[in-house]
């Protein structure tokens, strides 16, 4: 008999219900470039780049670094695996286990705030 695919299971009411408009959910394949305006409650299996002028609100994980160009703006609630470098401005109440380097914009940390690398300012 050949092998039958299951159907994806359906959605969770309650946490679909958690998720904020616009919110991406699932795994995705990086490397992944923001342009716009994004919500991302994701598991990112590369690093993310968000470009100046754009926004991230990243409350999954991206298992690779972060890069924030100029005049562009994150908020971590989730995980970065690897370095979170910043030349735009960084709302930190998240977890970043690589360097936070600070090359312009700026830091606000949050109460769960946690980095577990060096925390740099080269500006």
């Amino acid at each position: 008999m050949p092998d039958r695919q299951r159907p994806p299971p359906a959605p969770d009411p309650a946490t679909a219900a958690a998720a904020p408009p616009g919110a991406r959910r699932g795994v995705l394949d990086g490397p992944l470039h923001v342009t716009g305006a994004l919500t991302l409650d994701t598991l990112v299996l590369d690093g993310i780049q968000v470009a100046g002028g754009a926004s991230l609100r990243l409350t999954g994980v991206c298992c690779g670094s972060l890069d924030v160009g100029a005049g562009g703006k994150v908020t971590v609630t989730g995980t970065v695996c690897g370095d979170l470098r910043a030349h735009g401005d960084v709302e930190l109440d998240g977890v970043v286990l690589g360097d936070l380097v600070l090359r312009g914009g700026r830091l606000t940390r949050g109460p769960r705030a946690v980095v577990r690398g060096k925390v740099r300012v080269a500006r």
